[in-house]
């Protein structure tokens, strides 16, 4: 996602971006998904519409997504010639074209000009001093800023740090003041992160100060969805492998967007709903009277959320 301000601004009013290309309605995020051409690596596609591209029948390609994790991690798949910063630069680069479009419909902004933003990037609290430069590196290939810029005009804070800045000046009803200690967990798509702040109110501006160093790991929610897949297929069997590639991640959608977030492990079973293209694929053994699948507590602990 993606937010802007006037910096010289007194109120500092900020503007989330929520108009995104492919989607009809309002969204604050784009999902961070690339589709490449298998036969010679050509970028086709990026956020919701690499997906949907993805989904069509007959297609010579492959979808991307997580690929943010290649800065840390040596095990994420990647296309032929492409390494971590290609991909990461490639995604940054569409993605800032469609944001320096969008701010130059607010009005207001007309008349500033790209070369005058300043940037502030979020990354994992556990990324390395290696991956923050990488992720600089890519900031200038995608051109957010040019190698001979000033550093400061990109800046790159811990997404804790940032979440913390946004709670202390969100929600003063709080009524946190000097001294107070509180905890941010960041519990995302790719990693999970903690970080302690202490609260320091007798100078000013009231600053937040790191107490403890950050702790996390590449556990987010994103492989809870690779569990799920995995799970899914050897439920599924040979079912999995003849049914098209469509009507499979649409029972991968309903899980992410109707099972995941509403799981607590209080309830003995949980339904998915088959569509109705995925019946002929799926034995009969496998669903209920009413046309669902039937996942016990037991097993989605054990395959999908604690394995």
């Amino acid at each position: 996602g993606c937010c802007f301000c006037l910096t010289q601004d007194p109120k500092v009013e900020i503007n989330v971006i929520t108009k995104w290309p492919k989607y009809n309605g309002f969204y604050a995020k784009v999902p961070t998904f690339l589709y490449y051409r298998n036969k010679n690596g050509r970028l086709l596609d990026w956020g919701k519409g690499a997906r949907l591209l993805s989904l069509r029948p007959n297609q010579d390609g492959t979808l991307l997504q997580y690929f943010k994790l290649a800065l840390i991690q040596d095990d994420i798949p990647l296309p032929d010639n492409k390494t971590s910063l290609d991909i990461i630069s490639d995604y940054l680069r569409l993605f800032h074209e469609h944001v320096i479009e969008q701010i130059q419909k607010t009005k207001g902004f007309e008349q500033y000009k790209q070369q005058e933003y300043r940037y502030c990037l979020t990354v994992p609290a556990i990324w390395s001093d290696k991956a923050k430069a990488s992720m600089r590196e890519s900031a200038v290939r995608a051109g957010l800023i040019s190698d001979i810029d000033p550093i400061e005009r990109l800046e790159l804070i811990s997404e804790p740090e940032a979440a913390a800045a946004y709670c202390e000046n969100r929600y003063r009803s709080l009524s946190l003041g000097n001294d107070d200690i509180f905890m941010i967990v960041d519990a995302g798509g790719g990693t999970v992160d903690l970080v302690t702040y202490l609260i320091e109110d007798q100078k000013s501006p009231r600053t937040l100060r790191e107490i403890t160093k950050g702790h996390g790991d590449t556990c987010g929610s994103a492989f809870i969805d690779q569990n799920m897949r995995r799970f899914l297929e050897l439920r599924l069997g040979d079912g999995a492998k003849e049914m098209p590639t469509c009507v499979f991640e649409s029972m991968m959608d309903t899980f992410i967007e109707k099972i995941k977030p509403n799981y607590r492990g209080d309830e003995d079973q949980y339904l998915m709903e088959a569509p109705a293209a995925a019946l002929q694929y799926i034995e009969s053994h496998l669903l209920n009277e009413n046309g669902y699948m039937t996942f016990g507590r037991d097993e989605l602990e054990r395959f999908v959320f604690a394995p």
